[in-house]
């Protein structure tokens, strides 16, 4: 598998994670904004895009994408449940 495509994954999913009100406002503590919501949406999508046509034309690399797509998707939601969860216990 390509290491470029795993990590246009990563930052698509980033992106795309930002562009919701919920993980902006635990990431940065402040709102976000429609359009730069929407901006983030165009870009992350259009990432994700490009990470899937840098993978090389085979069953089994889609396969692969899909996987690492699947476990990105994941880790990110994981750690940005873990720093909403912490930035509430220090508030306490």
């Amino acid at each position: 598998m390509n290491i470029l495509s795993t990590l246009l994954i990563f930052i698509a999913i980033a992106l795309l994670s930002l562009a919701m009100n919920k993980h902006y406002k635990a990431t940065f503590n402040k709102p976000l904004a429609d359009d730069k919501s929407k901006k983030l949406k165009m870009i992350g999508w259009i990432t994700l895009a490009i990470s899937l046509i840098v993978v090389p034309p085979s069953p089994i690399n889609y396969v692969t994408w899909l996987l690492e797509l699947s476990l990105i998707i994941f880790a990110q939601a994981w750690f940005l449940t873990k720093l909403q969860r912490d930035r509430r216990i220090k508030q306490k």
